[in-house]
């Protein structure tokens, strides 16, 4: 039982999402000091992509 809980708990921590956006929306909303300190206080993790390429243009973590 206590195995299986530690297991559980450890798959969860390798599990990490990212909230991928445009450039236009990272560069218009999410780069204001406001949501900023949002991302920065809730240890968001971002992937900003270009929909027209489809390429990543970077990775903040």
């Amino acid at each position: 039982m206590a195995r299986d809980l530690v297991h559980q708990a450890v798959k969860k921590a390798l599990l990490i999402s990212f909230l991928a956006v445009p450039s236009f929306t990272y560069d218009t909303f999410l780069s204001l000091e406001f949501t900023q300190l949002m991302i920065k206080e809730n240890q968001l993790k971002i992937i900003i992509f270009d929909p027209d390429q489809e390429v990543i243009i970077s990775w903040i973590n």
